[in-house]
């Protein structure tokens, strides 16, 4: 009785704590992200520029990749770990994945009251690629913001020292790090080590579940909320975007893995959407599924084949979106296992890109062929449009063939040094 009278004390100790410090900060929005643009050249990472802003954080450690950001204090305290695909590998214009030495890429990250600095590191060879100090740019954006809750000048220096907790940090994990400070200045030494190592275990556990992240646009709100509610119910974490310009928007801060991209939308249709993600170095090679209740025509066919990954039609079951999404991550991620693997044995990493992409565009291909279902006419009987949608089928389907026969020749080359070196042959 005398532990359990003890226990609910500690209970409402930190509950008056935690009220206590909630009321001493603001409620607005104070969400600040880190903007960088950078270069790789010659295995090498350059600044371009550096920017503070205000905006939501993006979610990060979702993608997989050979390269790992860790973000860190100027004391080389780790606030937080994430991997990225390596942005010199590209899908070209025509769905084929290139290899460049030269590639100019973006990385969005929060915020953090203090000092930071990012660290990038390959993590197949071990080398620091980079580390990019945030102090100019948080000093910057501190003149320009003097009054905002995180930013504390210390009195004779021009140096930003560490303010108050980040009123930033969303949902729970905000609660939890408020009741962190609460703990520090709380005169039981005892609660405030137990306290904060529970703490401190729990942030961890929640940074190892990492959810794909998923954009859904659609101007129909029901289809969205609909689809939004399934997928994070199977694990996924979702964006919502009802225009085309609105996805191009959110997509400028936060980088999803799989769109879900419908085509009838104005003013922006989907396809138009789709032009300009495939357009930005940025985006172009997250995975799109065109969603519709409109028929795919052969001229959409041929214009669009190369930049969509599936085109599922209204009605669909949820389950359907659900898979196909499941489908593309999975292909994704043993497309990325698969090459590091081809990389230790000395596989030359164009023949095996090239491998993939094609492997991936025949596939698609097929998909699109028995959507369109062009059924065979003869040339008196045929009208103009119906000759053009047969052109259109026999172009997918000699480009299919001639894919799959250079698909054989590279899986053999491959499967030959494979076996060389007493390996497993490639089985895709």
């Amino acid at each position: 009785m005398k532990f359990r009278s003890f226990g609910i004390g500690i209970f409402i100790v930190c509950l008056l704590l935690t009220v206590q410090v909630c009321s001493a900060y603001p409620t607005g929005d104070y969400s600040k992200v880190l903007i960088l643009h950078l270069t790789f050249s010659n295995g090498t990472i350059n600044d371009q520029s550096v920017e503070m802003q205000y905006g939501h954080p993006p979610t990060l450690g979702f993608q997989t990749g050979n390269i790992r950001g860790t973000l860190k204090t100027s004391g080389g305290v780790v606030l937080q770990e994430f991997d990225l695909s390596d942005p010199r590998y590209q899908l070209s214009d025509e769905g084929v994945l290139t290899y460049s030495d030269t590639a100019d890429f973006t990385i969005v990250v929060p915020y953090y009251p203090g000092e930071m600095s990012l660290d990038l590191t390959d993590t197949s060879t071990g080398t620091l690629l980079k580390t990019v100090n945030f102090l100019g740019a948080i000093n910057q954006f501190q003149v320009k913001y003097p009054n905002d809750p995180d930013m504390v000048t210390n009195p004779g220096t021009q140096s930003l020292v560490a303010g108050p907790l980040p009123v930033s940090q969303p949902g729970a994990l905000g609660s939890v790090m408020t009741l962190l400070q609460a703990t520090m200045f709380s005169s039981s030494v005892f609660l405030e080590a137990a306290i904060t190592i529970w703490i401190l275990r729990w942030i961890t556990e929640k940074r190892k579940q990492k959810k794909p992240v998923v954009l859904i646009v659609d101007d129909d709100l029901l289809i969205v909320d609909a689809m939004s509610t399934y997928l994070n119910k199977k694990g996924y974490a979702t964006l919502k975007a009802f225009s085309g310009k609105e996805c191009l928007d959110i997509l400028k801060i936060r980088i999803a893995d799989v769109i879900l991209l419908d085509v009838l939308m104005q003013p922006m249709d989907g396809w138009q959407t789709l032009e300009q993600i495939k357009k930005n170095p940025v985006t172009r090679s997250i995975p799109v599924l065109m969603l519709t209740g409109k028929e795919l025509t052969a001229t959409e066919a041929k214009q669009y084949n190369l930049q969509i990954d599936d085109y599922i039609m209204k009605p669909f079951k949820l389950a359907d979106i659900y898979t196909a999404v499941d489908n593309i991550l999975k292909e994704k991620q043993k497309m990325m296992e698969t090459l590091l693997l081809m990389k230790q044995a000395g596989i030359e990493r164009e023949k095996f890109c090239e491998f993939a992409s094609l492997t991936r565009r025949i596939t698609i291909n097929k998909k699109i062929l028995e959507i369109l279902d062009v059924p065979q006419a003869s040339i008196t009987s045929a009208n103009l449009d119906a000759l053009d949608d047969m052109l259109v089928v026999d172009y997918i389907n000699v480009k299919t063939s001639i894919n799959e026969k250079r698909v054989e020749e590279l899986q053999n080359e491959i499967n030959t040094t494979l076996k060389s070196k007493g390996l497993p042959e490639l089985s895709w």
